[in-house]
């Protein structure tokens, strides 16, 4: 057993337990917690089994050479993520441009009311 085949299952008990405490505080939602617990066991089998993890990868995707899978697999949940997030950043500058136009108006109304009160 190599020196990396331990301390990636520590680190990621240590990651998992972050990640909880994170969930308990509110800081992230029951989906994210999930998905971090998966990332960080999936890291650990790797590391722990990586002939076996590689060989599965193989016999499930049908690609001759497990890395590739791998690294194909990563890079489809890399852009999945980017996808996502690219979703979300637009939804926040909406909202925001809403946010932005409402108090606009408000104050431009506000300032009519103002306006015509001072002329009377």
């Amino acid at each position: 057993m190599s020196i990396y085949q331990f301390l990636v299952p520590v680190l990621a008990m240590i990651m998992i337990v972050i990640g909880a405490s994170r969930y308990q505080r509110r800081e992230q939602t029951l989906r994210e917690f999930i998905l971090w617990v998966l990332v960080w066991l999936g890291l650990s089998l790797i590391s722990i089994f990586p002939h076996e993890v590689i060989k599965f990868i193989e016999k499930v995707t049908g690609i001759k050479s497990g890395i590739n899978a791998l690294l194909f697999f990563a890079i489809v949940v890399l852009l999945y993520a980017v996808l996502r997030l690219f979703i979300r950043l637009e939804r926040v500058e909406q909202d925001v441009t809403k946010i932005v136009r409402k108090d606009a108006l408000d104050r431009f109304r506000k300032n009519t009311r103002q306006n015509h009160d001072l002329q009377d």
